[in-house]
């Protein structure tokens, strides 16, 4: 079980595959594994966030229970 707290939603945004697009170069290159792709959002792009391998991050896991 994971939470994540956060100060802010603006939005929700439903994707297809078909409307993910190859994440910038630079993108891929520091963050490779972690970003699933890019997609339009009103007038820009956004990157598209891999959660299960953003998750996985070796120093981001916890084992303690609460």
């Amino acid at each position: 079980m994971v939470g994540m707290a956060v100060d802010e939603v603006h939005d929700v945004v439903y994707l297809r595959e078909e409307e993910l697009q190859a994440a910038p170069a630079v993108l891929r290159e520091q963050h490779g594994a972690e970003i699933k792709g890019a997609a339009s959002y009103g007038g820009k792009m956004m990157a598209v966030l891999d959660l299960p391998a953003l998750l996985a991050r070796e120093e981001w896991i916890v084992n303690e229970s609460v």
